[in-house]
């Protein structure tokens, strides 16, 4: 009993440690010592404790790390925090059994400084592949800038190995050090000098990679209009009027920089679809002769052939509208003044029970767990808007898409050198959603090597330079805003002839390398390593 307690209570600190290492508290230095009291667990105890120790941490940073989501769905935050906790659980299950079949080799703590790190990157390899990649350990890192640069060899992951790692190296010269006593203390401890070796090389790569990529120049001027519509009041009749005049106050007020290259809206900006409203046209077409290109959020619609039903005109020469809408989209819209039709790009990845209701034909009551009425249809494709007047290619990236790395990456390899996030994080005001959300795009600017534009309804817009410095920002959460705020900021954006980073070009390799080794390992361990089993 005395150690299952143990167990639990060590996962439970890890778990704690693991959330203050993100926002709200952003204490990131906890990110170097929350895996370890895991790991001693592990080294202690049989997987199947082991298992238990990892649920306990799992369950208790993703409980609390994870908690805005109850502002949209109770039953989605239980659910997604206990699968995303198994994951964990599994991890120690197996570090476990790698320590017991490890024992007494010559090499052993060497051997787990690698095991333990790359497990770990597979497990959360897997977690993004399923499609949430939230939260990654190297994550919380975010403004450490000498270290994240290595982001652009391996992703995020190899932040998060280089956290493991050293973690490791202060378990077992822990371990050692309990079991031997003072002469332990006594004598060096290589495995943290390993750690810190490789930590170095990583920090000291790093600010060389700073000092070779700092730029004064600038090439293009953004304007970002950040509404500050309460969710509450962005689908409401009663505030259609309240949300023209935040979007029309706002944007004239950036339009009186000189030299506006573009203007972007965030994630949803307009309160109906704009392709078929006449009050959003009309307000669009009068901001756009000021002369500068506007991007914009949006939903959008495709419709079943059938009589017009024109309640509205679309814009340009009145396209009429079709009965039955058949499909809805989240987009993205690129306005450039004396072009008729906009560029459209429909985001690819929805998020379930916010954009979509999985099996909702056959499983109806599944409706009942989210605010949406019906679902939207995902994009098939990244998009590539050139900036007029200037041939820069940026590329949309709507509400959450900027927490997957493969499609930043994608747009990256299709041209793009600047990537928009447009999102609306109002869904979770007064809460560290958006700062948490914020901090995965400063990983896509370090991945590819391109800057960011960050377009928010409240919350965190900003602008993200290509080494994932923020430089530029708009932090407002909650209710109280009595006017828009907008950010004119200057970038440089890089050639469309730049070279690609080694992530740009392989992808996840590391983190897929990972999954591979573990799933050798579990195969073939018995042959591999005999262990003790009474372990």
């Amino acid at each position: 009993m005395k150690a299952r307690l143990l167990a639990l209570g060590a996962g439970a600190v890890s778990g704690l440690l693991m959330y203050a290492a993100f926002p709200p508290a952003e204490a990131m230095q906890l990110g170097w010592l929350a895996p370890a009291p895991l790991l001693l667990a592990c080294r202690r105890t049989g997987p199947g404790l082991a298992f238990m120790s990892g649920l306990a941490c799992g369950l208790t940073f993703w409980l609390f790390s994870l908690s805005w989501i109850t502002h949209v769905t109770f039953a989605g935050w239980l659910i997604l925090s206990a699968a995303c906790a198994l994951l964990v659980a599994g991890f120690a299950a197996a570090a476990s059994d790698l320590s017991r079949r490890l024992k007494g080799m010559p090499a052993e703590n060497m051997l787990l400084m690698i095991g333990w790190p790359a497990l770990w990157v597979g497990v959360e390899t897997i977690r993004t592949q399923l499609g949430f990649s939230w939260n990654a350990l190297g994550v919380s890192q975010y403004r450490n800038l000498g270290l994240i640069q290595c982001a652009a060899w391996g992703g995020v992951g190899v932040v998060s190995f280089i956290l493991v790692l050293v973690s490791s190296a202060l378990a077992l010269t822990f371990e050692r050090y309990m079991a031997q006593g003072r002469c332990c203390a006594r004598r060096p401890s290589f495995e943290l000098m390993a750690a810190a070796l490789v930590l170095a090389a990583a920090v000291l790569g790093g600010n060389r990679t700073l000092r070779g990529l700092a730029q004064s120049r600038t090439n293009l001027r953004a304007a970002i209009v950040q509404p500050n519509i309460p969710q509450v009041q962005k689908w409401s009749d009663e505030f259609i009027d309240f949300i023209y005049g935040r979007l029309d106050s706002g944007t004239r007020a950036a339009l009186r920089a000189p030299g506006l290259d573009i203007v972007v809206w965030p994630e949803t900006a307009t309160p109906d679809f704009l392709r078929y409203s006449t009050s959003s046209w009309a307000l669009v077409s009068a901001l756009l002769t000021n002369g500068v290109p506007m991007l914009i959020g949006s939903m959008d619609a495709e419709f079943q052939p059938g009589d017009s039903m024109a309640p509205q005109a679309a814009f340009g020469q009145g396209r009429p509208a079709r009965r039955g809408p058949e499909r809805y989209f989240n987009v993205s819209m690129l306005f450039e003044p004396g072009v008729e039709e906009p560029r459209v790009y429909d985001k690819q990845h929805l998020v379930i029970f916010g954009e979509y209701i999985p099996f909702e034909e056959i499983m109806p009551f599944f409706r009942n767990l989210t605010p949406i009425e019906t679902s939207f249809s995902p994009g098939s494709g990244s998009a590539c808007f050139p900036v007029p007047g200037r041939g820069h290619l940026i590329s949309p990236l709507i509400c959450f898409e900027d927490t997957l790395p493969w499609l930043a990456r994608a747009a990256v390899r299709s041209g793009a050198r600047l990537l928009v996030n447009q999102t609306n994080d109002a869904w979770f005001d007064e809460s560290a959603a958006s700062r948490q959300h914020m901090s995965h795009c400063v990983f896509r600017c370090v991945e590819n090597r391109v800057p960011a534009i960050r377009a928010a309804n409240t919350g965190v817009s900003c602008v993200i330079d290509r080494t994932g410095a923020v430089r530029d920002r708009i932090s407002r959460v909650g209710p109280g805003a009595e006017q828009a705020d907008f950010l004119v900021a200057d970038l440089w954006v890089p050639p469309a002839d730049m070279p690609l980073t080694f992530y740009s070009r392989t992808g996840d390799a590391l983190g897929l390398g990972c999954v591979v080794i573990w799933l050798a390992f579990a195969l073939l361990r018995t042959r591999l390593f005999p262990g003790s089993p009474e372990r």
